[in-house]
């Protein structure tokens, strides 16, 4: 037993805390050691001192309202910082009880002060810890999830919220979690989870998300955790869901890289191959058409063995001609490069164009007569555009269509595509461009990574080296090629090539005005009769007008629907198999009740006009007709 009881003052000394007074200007009147100690001051030399002179300059503010706000003769509970004689932060959990005056007036205070800056450390660094952790879940696009399985709702971080793209608002269910899940991924997504359920076997899936405010489709991979508390408590899945979407992004572009590096690589080398086979092959016909010629000298006149060796000379020849497409796709042919205005080559083989394309295929010219010049081997350009002309003709087949040649001038900014077929971009500055485009099935994506390939083809074996020497002419003339396609709407190859700086200054000679303006109205020639077709075909032409043509009125229907708008009138004959033309002008009634139409037929004009009155002819002209009569026709009809 005590033999006195002891002083408040004692029994707070002997707490540990600080005891602290003050006069209603809270300055310090008092304190007892401890609290001196805390500080790192003596007690005596803070005697008078506001207590404002011993806080931060950030902290004054909250103080004085806090002070400000308290009732008169009620104690105050707060924390506060205070700042040491070394200028370290001091926490301190204050007890303050007002002293009250006579009147009931704050005279003073007098405080507690237990030190809990150890506690505020740890506080500070589990806030520091917990910033950290929330920026690293930001910036690696991570949020955390817990799934209450009995209740079926579920948390979530805020980058979880972020990532979802989803607020406060949005319902917490197990329902809600699974509509955001992309509608093709849901089965999946839904039986891994039923089977970390059942098992215990951890949730592990990569599958997309739609962000319901703005159905943005983000690629994301979850990871889970079954955890069973036993006990009659909840079993729930803890895990995280992370953002995958640009690391998808970017490795989809590494594919294409790599994709597009084997490509050059495997053409390049292929190249060298093809370049190497040419240089020997070549060689060896060498020998061949020479001593061939040497025989045939030597041979009597009229000997049967003469017509053997000019059938192996021909052979020969053949063969040579496919060591030149070699070496064109290798990039080793022979160039000779001169300024040349690529509409004038292409011209010049309008003829030898229209010969070469299949049955049913008929050619659309857009040359443009104002073209710049391009450093070109006339040669390897002709080759190119007869190459691409036949391929297209080819593409299209035996159900006819249109092969469409066009030429002008471009830059890079007016391209449909940056990049070409290799992959490789389109520098910037003027340019070139010769364009092959046809009405045919198109190419799946399979094909058109082997379009450009030695000896591939979809075509009956031993072709294949048309569009190989053509991507060799455009990489030996520092070109671009570029192809544009899907399956059901045709293809287009064009081949671009460097401008060089001197534009052309008056149109070029001999381009038609129909070729350079593309303008002219368009006549369909309907006729089952090739002769009188490809007549009708050349009398068009020459009444300057452009032409498509068709052998029966299914095939015209079909090209109506194909070019709606484009055709400007209809030579139609009368008699055809399949579809006459009396029931080929009323089904043209209904695709295109304006578009005008001319029969032809043999038949009196007078009986026809009257049995087609309904069908608001636009013209008659009788078979035979001269090309003076076509013209006059057509010129009335579209004038």
């Amino acid at each position: 037993m005590l033999k006195s009881p002891l002083s408040c003052e004692q029994i707070v000394e002997m707490s540990g805390d600080g005891l602290w007074t003050m006069d209603g200007r809270r300055r310090t009147t008092s304190m007892n050691a401890r609290m001196g100690a805390l500080l790192g001051f003596a007690p005596d030399d803070l005697i008078g001192r506001p207590v404002a002179d011993l806080m931060f300059d950030e902290d004054l503010q909250a103080h004085e309202a806090r002070m400000a706000g308290r009732a008169a003769g009620v104690g105050g509970r707060y924390e506060q910082r205070f700042r040491r004689a070394d200028g370290s932060p001091l926490w301190c959990l204050v007890r303050e009880t007002a002293l009250l005056g006579p009147g009931g007036e704050i005279e003073g205070s007098i405080g507690i002060f237990t030190d809990i800056s150890d506690r505020k450390q740890v506080e500070e660094a589990l806030r520091d810890s917990e910033h950290s952790l929330r920026e690293l879940q930001r910036v690696a696009g991570v949020g955390w999830f817990v799934h209450d399985i009995s209740a079926r709702t579920w948390r979530g971080s805020g980058a979880l919220d972020e990532l979802f793209g989803i607020g406060q608002a949005f319902p917490r269910t197990m329902e809600s979690w699974l509509s955001l899940v992309h509608a093709d991924d849901h089965a999946e997504v839904q039986a891994r989870f039923q089977r970390t359920l059942a098992g215990g076997e951890p949730f592990s899936c990569e599958y997309r998300i739609v962000r319901p405010k703005d159905r943005q489709i983000r690629w994301v991979q979850g990871l889970g955790e079954f955890i069973d508390r036993g006990g009659g408590q909840s079993t729930r899945v803890f895990g995280t869901i992370q953002d995958l979407t640009e690391h998808m992004r970017q490795d989809q572009e590494q594919r294409h890289l790599e994709s597009r590096l084997l490509q050059a690589q495997k053409l390049e080398s292929l190249g060298v191959l093809a370049g190497g086979i040419a240089h020997d092959f070549n060689n060896l016909l060498t020998s061949i058409l020479g001593n061939a010629d040497l025989a045939l000298l030597d041979l009597p006149p009229g000997t049967p063995a003469a017509d053997s060796i000019v059938a192996i000379e021909a052979a020969a020849r053949r063969a040579a001609e496919i060591a030149r497409q070699m070496l064109a796709y290798s990039g080793h042919g022979r160039f000779v490069l001169e300024p040349l205005h690529l509409s004038r080559i292409v011209l010049e083989m309008k003829r030898m164009l229209e010969v070469a394309v299949s049955k049913g295929v008929s050619l659309r010219w857009d040359l443009d007569g104002h073209m710049n010049r391009a450093e070109v081997d006339p040669g390897q350009i002709r080759q190119l555009v007869m190459n691409l002309t036949v391929n297209a003709s080819e593409a299209i087949g035996s159900n006819g269509g249109v092969v469409s040649i066009r030429t002008g001038n471009t830059t890079e900014h007016a391209l449909p595509l940056d990049v070409d077929y290799l992959g490789e971009d389109i520098p910037d500055g003027r340019f070139v461009f010769v364009e092959v485009s046809d009405t045919g099935p198109g190419i799946d994506e399979a094909t058109r990574l082997r379009l450009f390939d030695p000896f591939f083809s979809t075509k009956f074996p031993g072709r294949g080296l048309g569009l190989p020497a053509v991507l060799g002419i455009v990489r030996g003339h520092r070109g671009h090629i570029q192809v544009l396609s899907e399956p059901g709407h045709g293809a287009t190859f064009r081949a671009i090539f460097p401008a060089v700086d001197a534009p052309v200054s008056r149109p070029i000679a001999g381009v038609p005005p129909d070729a350079a303006t593309a303008k002219a109205p368009t006549v369909l020639v309907v006729d089952d009769e090739d002769s009188v077709r490809l007549l009708a075909k050349r009398f068009v032409e020459r009444c300057g007008y452009r032409v498509l043509t068709a052998t029966n009125g299914v095939e015209a229907l079909a090209m109506v629907r194909e070019h709606p708008g484009d055709i400007g009138c209809v030579l139609l004959d009368l008699t055809m198999p399949k579809m006459d033309g009396e029931a080929t002008l009323c089904e043209l009634r209904h695709i295109e009740p304006d578009l005008p139409v001319v029969m032809a037929s043999g038949y009196q004009g007078q009986e026809i006009k009257e049995r087609l009155v309904d069908q608001a002819l636009a013209g008659f002209i009788q078979k035979p007709y001269r090309l003076a009569d076509l013209k006059a026709t057509l010129d009335s009809v579209l004038a």
